[in-house]
Formats: C-alpha cells, sequence, structure tokens
C-alpha cells in the first residue's frame, strides 16, 4: 500500500497513487511527481488500448458470438437480459445487485473486493459520482460483481457471501449494507464480518434469520465464486475492475464518465 502525501488515500500500486495525483492534486505537484504522474497515465491508457485490441480480435474470431446467436435464436430477447449489449464479453446481468433503471442505455459493471482498500477508495471517491450525476438520473445503471482476492484477503470471500445473501432478501438494503461495510472497513475481520453484515442488514429492515440461514447453507459460495470465475474469463487480475457496456476502462472516473458519455452520444 502506497499513501498519498497530499490526502489520506492510500493505493494498492505507485501507479494508482499517480493516476490519482494527476485528478485531484495536480496543481501541488513538483517536476518530478508530475512527469511519474504522466508516465503512469500514459501506462494505464496504453494497457486499455492493448485490451481494447484483444477484445476486438476476440470477435472477429467469432466464436463466442457464433454461440450467443445460436442460444438467442431459442431462448430470444432472454438473452438481451442476461448479457450486456453490443461487446465481445459475457458479463451477465440478470441475477446480480442492480443500482439504476432497467431501461437505461448504459450499464456500469464493478468487479471489487469487499476487503480491497482500492475498492474503498472507489466506493467514496468514484461511485459517490457516479451514482450522483448518471445512476440517479437514469443514464446508467451499475452492477456490483464479486471478485475476492482471497490470497490477501481473508475476509473478502465469507463477507462476499454475506452480502450475497442480503441481496437475496433484499436488494435496496443490499446497496446500502455495502456502503456501511466500506465506511467500516477498518473494523471488520474475519471473526466479525458475517456479524456485522448480519446486524446492518436487520438495521435495513432485512430478515436476519434468513440471511443467516443461507450463509449456513454455503449456497451463495457458489455465487461469488462464478462472479471470479467469470471475471477471470473477460481479463480481470485485481479489483476494482470496471467495464463500461463490455468494455474495460480505467477505474478512475475520469476514464469511466468518458466512456458512458461516449456511450451516451453515439446513440
Amino acid at each position: 500500500m502506497v499513501d498519498c502525501d497530499f490526502c489520506d488515500e492510500s493505493f494498492e500500486s505507485e501507479e494508482e497513487l499517480h493516476v490519482h495525483w494527476l485528478e485531484e492534486h495536480e496543481d501541488k505537484l513538483n517536476s518530478h511527481q508530475k512527469d511519474d504522474a504522466k508516465k503512469s497515465k500514459r501506462e494505464v491508457e496504453e494497457r486499455e488500448k492493448q485490451v481494447k485490441q484483444r477484445r476486438k480480435t476476440q470477435m472477429f474470431q467469432g466464436i463466442g458470438i457464433v454461440v450467443l446467436l445460436g442460444i438467442g435464436a431459442v431462448l430470444g430477447p432472454q438473452i438481451a437480459d442476461a448479457v450486456l449489449p453490443n461487446n465481445a464479453s459475457n458479463i451477465t446481468v440478470e441475477g446480480e445487485p442492480v443500482l439504476g433503471s432497467e431501461n437505461a442505455s448504459v450499464t456500469v459493471v464493478e468487479y471489487g473486493d469487499f476487503q480491497c482498500p482500492a475498492c474503498n477508495s472507489f466506493e467514496q471517491r468514484t461511485f459517490s459520482k457516479l451514482k450522483t450525476n448518471y445512476i440517479d438520473t437514469d443514464k446508467a445503471r451499475f452492477v456490483w460483481k464479486d471478485y475476492s482476492l482471497t490470497q490477501i484477503h481473508e475476509w473478502a470471500e465469507p463477507g462476499a457471501e454475506a452480502m450475497e445473501c442480503v441481496y437475496r432478501e433484499d436488494e435496496e438494503a443490499f446497496w446500502n449494507v455495502k456502503s456501511t461495510l466500506f465506511n467500516q472497513q477498518e473494523t471488520i475481520g474475519i471473526n466479525n464480518v458475517e456479524s456485522n453484515i448480519i446486524d446492518w442488514a436487520g438495521q435495513e429492515g432485512v430478515n436476519t434469520t434468513e440471511v443467516e440461514s443461507c450463509i449456513e447453507d454455503g449456497d451463495a459460495r457458489e455465487e461469488v465464486r462464478q462472479d471470479k470465475t467469470e471475471g477471470q474469463a473477460n481479463g480481470v487480475t485485481g479489483t476494482p475492475t470496471v467495464f463500461v457496456n463490455g468494455e474495460q476502462v480505467d477505474s478512475s472516473y475520469a476514464s469511466i464518465s468518458q466512456a458512458i458519455d461516449k456511450e451516451l452520444n453515439s446513440e
């Protein structure tokens, strides 16, 4: 973890820190810091180009598209709700926590880890802006997908399972508990993650007995792991990873909003 010299934010890599500098503190940077920040931004942009190029290559290979069209001929419009439109990826939305209008033409997907400090920063700084400017205005909908980094985050997966159980009881409560969880992230450990989530869900009016039963039967674990498997198939390696209508973009607000606006302007 690296800390920002200008605010209380922490980041998992110097590259993320440098991009943050350009977005939030450019006027405070010395010449050396500006050079580092600009270099990191160029590297991020280059990776984005490479990801897009790989996806275009996969699309023209046609295998996934042929399969999807074949299924679509049988299932018809059901597929449109289950898979994101106009892309070569297979990110499913059906059965996942979704915030925003179902009629929104833009879908933003975050693969996240509840124990991840960078995801916490994304929640506080980026998601809040997206909610105000795009989700609450019905321009975009937002989907949460679990991608627990189990090798370094011991309570991320049990936390994701408990949150999946909250979602199954009350989708609106899921988003409120998610906000509370990130706000309280530093107080959570492997021994209290489930009890805390259950308590917060209860405060939202959720039936905690049902949540406890869901956690105990272990059924949510498969859903959490399916999210990660799907993420890996779509090139996800860390968190937060963000897609806009199936195209992976940098997790900064500037990059996401630019991608959303591009999609909206192409309608």
